[in-house]
C-alpha cells in the first residue's frame, strides 16, 4: 500500500498540522496494511497520512492521503502516491501513481464495542502503465469489515471485492481481499499492531504478515514503522515503511455545531 525519498512530505504534513485553524482532533492509527477498520475522520476535520514504503530492490513509494469526517460515520478520501519507483527490466520506471477516491461508511454500532462498516473506492490510472506505476485501468472496490474493541485489544476482520478493468468485459480481473488485523497498547502512547492477509486474484494468491509500531506523540498525530513479510512464494519480498497520521482539525467555518470531545463519539 504505501514510502520518502527524502524526509520533505513528512515535514510538510507536520508544517500543515501546525498552520491548522482549530484544535484538531484525536487521529485514529490505521494508515498501513491492506485492510481497513470501521473508525472514521472526526466528524467536520481532515486527516492527513503521509509515509515512505520500501520492497529493496522491487519498488518504493510515498504514499499520501487526505480523508474528510463527513458525519459521525461517513468519511470521504482520496489516496495517491505522489511517487514511486519500480524496478523493470532495463532502466527503472518512477514517476506518480495512481489517484483512488473512496467513501467509508460505519452503519451500526453495539453495546459490546462490536461495530460494521462499509467502503467503497475507486481507482483511476493517473499513473503511467509504461513505467510500472499503474495498471493502466479504472478499478472498482468494495469492501466491508467488522471491528470489536475489547480493554485492551482491538481486532477487525476485512473483506474486499475488486474489478480490474472493465465491468462489463467477460475477461475482466476479480480480485478478492481477506484480513484480519489487531492493535493494542503497550503504554507510553505506543501501540503495537499487526494484520495477515491474503489477496486472490486469477493468476496469484499473496498472502502478508504485518507487524509494528505506532507512537502517538500528541493528541492529533501519530507516527508508525513497522516490516511486511511474505508468507507464500506468490507475495512481494519483505518490506518496511514509515508514516505520520495527523488531524488538522475544522479548516474554516465549517464542522459540527457542538464540539467533538477527541476520542469519543459525542
Amino acid at each position: 500500500m504505501k514510502t520518502p525519498l527524502t524526509v520533505a512530505p513528512l515535514a510538510a504534513t507536520l508544517f500543515c498540522c501546525a498552520c491548522a485553524t482549530t484544535t484538531g482532533e484525536q487521529s485514529d492509527f490505521g494508515r498501513a496494511g491492506l485492510s481497513s477498520d470501521t473508525g472514521t475522520t472526526a466528524y467536520g476535520t481532515f486527516e492527513v497520512e503521509a509515509g515512505f514504503e520500501a520492497d529493496p530492490g522491487d519498488r518504493r513509494a510515498i504514499p499520501l492521503t487526505l480523508k474528510f469526517g463527513h458525519s459521525e460515520f461517513t468519511e470521504l478520501y482520496m489516496d495517491w502516491s505522489v511517487y514511486e519507483k519500480v524496478a523493470l527490466p532495463g532502466d527503472d520506471g518512477e514517476g506518480v501513481g495512481d489517484l483512488g477516491v473512496g467513501v467509508r461508511h460505519r452503519y451500526w454500532e453495539g453495546a459490546s464495542g462490536t461495530s460494521a462498516g462499509l467502503q467503497g473506492f475507486i481507482k483511476f490510472p493517473t499513473g503511467d502503465e509504461d513505467e510500472g506505476t499503474s495498471n493502466g485501468k479504472l478499478d472498482f472496490f468494495a469492501a466491508s469489515m467488522v471491528t470489536q474493541e475489547f480493554s485492551n485489544l482491538t481486532l477487525n476482520g476485512f473483506f474486499q471485492l475488486g474489478v480490474i478493468g472493465d465491468a462489463i468485459d467477460d475477461d475482466t480481473d476479480v480480485e478478492r481481499t481477506i484480513a484480519v488485523s489487531w492493535g493494542a497498547p503497550t503504554g507510553l502512547g505506543l501501540e503495537t499492531f499487526g494484520e495477515v492477509s491474503r489477496r486472490f486474484t486469477d493468476d496469484l494468491d499473496p498472502s502478508y504478515l504485518l507487524f509494528g509500531l505506532a507512537f502517538q506523540n500528541s493528541s492529533t498525530t501519530v507516527f508508525d514503522f513497522g516490516v511486511s513479510l511474505g508468507l507464500n512464494s506468490d507475495a512481494s519480498e519483505d518490506a518496511f515503511f514509515v508514516g505520520v497520521t495527523t488531524n488538522l482539525g475544522i479548516l474554516g467555518p465549517q464542522g459540527p455545531s457542538v464540539y467533538r470531545e477527541p476520542g469519543s463519539g459525542y
